[in-house]
């Protein structure tokens, strides 16, 4: 919750509190987890780290397509 408020006051240029404010007015993360087939999650703590955890996350993705075309199936 501290690096999201962090990130959204660096971001829109705003104050703490309002942060806080908005992040108040959105769903919860569980609501958005409980209707998504994958999750990557940005919170490393370089891009370094985000990037090479992206990179692998999208390749697994990649993979299960492939292997779930190749047997016949649709989705993830």
């Amino acid at each position: 919750m501290e690096l999201r408020v962090r990130r959204i006051m660096a971001r829109d240029n705003i104050t703490e509190q309002y942060a806080r404010l908005r992040i108040s007015a959105q769903q919860p993360d569980e609501y958005y987890r409980g209707k998504c087939d994958c999750e990557l999650n940005n919170a490393a703590d370089t891009a370094a780290a985000f990037e090479m955890e992206a990179r692998e996350f999208f390749q697994r993705l990649i993979d299960t397509i492939k292997e779930e075309k190749a047997h016949g199936k649709q989705g993830i």
